[in-house]
């Protein structure tokens, strides 16, 4: 008993971190990027990190990645991403 209560513990707190992506449109069609931050910390609009260098791509729109148990959710955000993050889950990490 003392087992499962560690495993659904551990489940539960594994899974905490949001990634804020940017969906752009490239040459082969659509791709998600992360996003790109500035020294303060705020997102540089428009712009994401490929192969480790910021690209300004101006068409695309945000989404946020996360896990709910073992499976992969991407949700675009239209609403402001900041509100979702918040409304997630009040204790998740958010991973930039």
């Amino acid at each position: 008993m003392v087992l499962l209560s560690f495993l659904a513990e551990r489940d539960a707190m594994a899974n905490s971190k949001v990634t804020l992506l940017r969906r752009v449109r490239v040459d082969g069609g659509w791709r998600y990027y992360p996003a790109a931050y500035a020294q303060n910390g705020k997102v540089k609009p428009e712009v994401v990190i490929v192969a480790g260098q910021e690209v300004k791509h101006p068409t695309g729109y945000y989404a946020l990645r996360y896990y709910k148990g073992a499976k992969l959710i991407i949700a675009p955000e239209a609403d402001g991403c900041s509100r979702s993050i918040c409304s997630l889950n009040a204790g998740a990490a958010f991973h930039h």
